[in-house]
């Protein structure tokens, strides 16, 4: 998976932001990115999402590095034939959510200034 995500930096004709590829560049110091593609399932994605959460990732920050990663199993297939389906993760992205891993922030409470 590694290969995918370096790819996707290296040749992603859309403007990758900061953020965007150090949360790749993090995903690569996960175990599953040393598995071969085929071998990748939900599961080993559901599993990143935990591991993150467990080192004290937020949930809205957790479910940026799902997000992320979908976007590289995206176009993997399609375009360099990778054998990584999107399908993959956006399973993962729905067990995620059920099982409270990944989620949307706290709503701000932002005093207005009066000036």
């Amino acid at each position: 998976m590694s290969d995918a995500i370096d790819r996707y930096v290296r040749e992603s004709n859309e403007q990758i932001d900061q953020t965007r590829t150090q949360v790749l560049k993090n995903i690569k110091t996960f175990d599953v990115a040393d598995k071969h593609f085929d071998a990748i399932t939900g599961a080993d994605i559901t599993d990143l999402a935990q591991e993150k959460l467990n080192s004290g990732g937020q949930p809205q920050t957790v479910a940026n590095y799902v997000s992320h990663l979908g976007a590289v199993f995206s176009i993997a297939r399609p375009t360099w034939d990778f054998p990584l389906s999107a399908r993959t993760v956006e399973d993962a992205r729905k067990v995620s959510v059920k099982l409270g891993i990944t989620g949307r922030g706290r709503e701000r409470d932002r005093q207005r200034r009066l000036v």
